[in-house]
């Protein structure tokens, strides 16, 4: 997509010429390749961060406030 080297495609060349190797992955999954999955992944690592999950709820409380949003 857009000329940029896709994860699949690679893999795909790879074992084409060598084997490949997988992990079956149990969790949660983010698309950081686009800008809201970027954004949910950092929030989500923010709230699950022990140092920095309250300062991270307030700041996403007083953002939420200051933009008026009452109901999420």
């Amino acid at each position: 997509a857009g000329g940029e080297i896709q994860l699949t495609d690679a893999i795909a060349r790879l074992a084409a010429e060598d084997s490949v190797l997988a992990y079956r992955f149990q969790g949660t999954r983010f698309d950081c390749g686009s800008h809201i999955g970027l954004v949910e992944a950092t929030i989500r690592y923010a709230l699950d961060h022990e140092k920095i999950s309250e300062a991270t709820r307030e700041a996403m409380q007083r953002a939420l406030d200051e933009l008026g949003v009452r109901e999420v």
